[in-house]
């Protein structure tokens, strides 16, 4: 599973991602395809409100696009109960930001790996995380 930041530099192919990032996320989208949280596009689509950044709005459009297309392999997991009840268990201070709660709870109840570049997630992960 791909955190916001991740799956942006993915779909831009930034090289900011690294290989072994981009090895998984490859070989996901070579199977079962790469999965991100709902919470994922609120995350974007707030960026694109709170900064002046106009590539933020460019990059919402994009992912937009991308979800749209029925020959992409991205898919998208709700935010269940199971994930807010997840979302709870790190404290403020190991995990302040709302959105990274829930894409780590996100992963946490489908057992999937994150790819994500913010130590913070990764160490909180409970199943291999990657970057």
């Amino acid at each position: 599973m791909a955190d916001t930041v991740t799956i942006i530099w993915w779909l831009a192919g930034d090289p900011r991602l690294s290989e072994p990032a981009a090895d998984l996320l490859q070989a996901a989208d070579d199977g079962d395809g790469i999965h991100i949280s709902a919470i994922t596009l609120v995350d974007i689509w707030y960026a694109t409100h709170k900064r002046t950044d106009p590539l933020t709005t460019d990059q919402l459009t994009a992912l937009d696009a991308v979800l749209a297309d029925p020959e992409i392999n991205i898919h998208v997991l709700p935010v269940t109960n199971a994930v807010a009840l997840l979302a709870r268990e790190p404290s403020r201070t190991e995990l302040p930001d709302p959105f990274d709660r829930v894409i780590l709870a996100t992963a946490s109840a489908h057992g999937m790996p994150l790819v994500s570049p913010d130590s913070a997630l990764r160490s909180l992960a409970s199943h291999a995380a990657v970057w």
